[in-house]
């Protein structure tokens, strides 16, 4: 374990052709290039964590966690994009603390959605679905709740990976979701990640059975916790999807939904997907998934749902 005790506890920092030069060695998946980057970056943990901890056993866990979060700056960091690796690797270690702090919480229902972050723009994708980029200037704080708003109303791609990154990542978001007992729905990548490589988005996969009844669940669930209940509203104030399903439900329903849309093929077909809960108006709830694939247009979501919406289908 690192113990921080002064300037001679860490290597001197490398020259900016030096870090360049091991960027893209690590990069090119050199472990030795990589673990170089880490140990002449250790003196940016030490700074960070410095407002943390409170003794040196406190001190000792969140150079750990912040060197954690130094080792994914460096393993995702892209150098194609004009940042300082000082810059990313400072938020992703931050990040890395402030989540640790949170999974030490009894539950997650402890989690404020008044809460608020720092985003800087620089740090986002340029080039994908993302209305919170025309929000930020340099940068902005965003609480939990405008995150969400974003991510689940609006599908926006960044605030969709920034709320990944607070709390663990695709692979502790899929533990819990299958600790629920929605075994059939898998998440393996991030947005930015798909969009380096667009075949992934392949092994986020879920089946519709299992998003219905991850929706059934919602609505059993969502009067136990004021962050359910807003996760609910949310959904219901969807602003995606509109000439899908939410075209065509019964007059006076509401529809509480999330949409989803794959990458366009050479003929331009895209996979299309809608998934939540029609509240009839008398109050009764139908869950509902339809996922396309390849599909050329949002009407084939819509007119398979119409079908499943028929009276004579209950």
């Amino acid at each position: 374990i690192l113990h921080i005790c002064g300037n001679g506890s860490f290597p001197k920092p490398l020259s900016e052709k030096e870090e360049h030069d091991y960027l893209v060695r690590s990069a090119d998946g050199d472990i030795e290039a990589r673990n170089i980057l880490v140990e002449h970056n250790l003196r940016l943990v030490a700074h960070i964590i410095k407002k943390y901890y409170g003794n040196q056993s406190e001190q000792d866990d969140l150079v750990s966690i912040g060197t954690i979060g130094l080792i994914k700056a460096i393993n995702t960091y892209d150098l194609s994009k004009k940042i300082k690796l000082s810059s990313y690797a400072s938020r992703c270690i931050e990040n890395e603390v402030l989540m640790h702090f949170r999974n030490a919480k009894k539950s997650a229902q402890d989690i404020s959605l008044n809460e608020t972050m720092e985003i800087r723009k620089d740090e986002l994708m340029p080039d994908t679905w993302s209305p919170m980029l025309r929000m930020i200037d340099g940068a902005k704080q965003f609480t939990y709740a405008e995150l969400l708003q974003l991510s689940l109303a609006q599908s926006d791609n960044n605030a969709c990976d920034i709320l990944f990154q607070r709390f663990g990542g695709p692979e502790k978001v899929t533990d819990f979701i299958h600790q629920l007992g929605f075994n059939g729905i898998h998440i393996k990548w991030t947005e930015r990640q798909m969009g380096a490589d667009p075949k992934r988005s392949a092994d986020n996969c879920c089946t519709p059975c299992d998003m219905a009844r991850l929706f059934e669940w919602l609505v059993s669930n969502k009067d136990r916790s004021d962050n359910l209940r807003f996760v609910w509203q949310t959904m219901a104030s969807c602003e995606t999807g509109g000439e899908r399903i939410a075209s065509i439900i019964p007059q006076g329903s509401t529809f509480v939904h999330k949409t989803g849309t794959g990458f366009p093929s050479d003929d331009q077909c895209q996979d299309r997907n809608d998934a939540g809960v029609v509240v009839m108006p008398d109050g009764t709830c139908r869950p509902i998934a339809v996922f396309v694939p390849q599909s050329r247009n949002d009407a084939e979501v819509a007119s398979i749902g119409q079908r499943y919406l028929e009276p004579n289908r209950y």
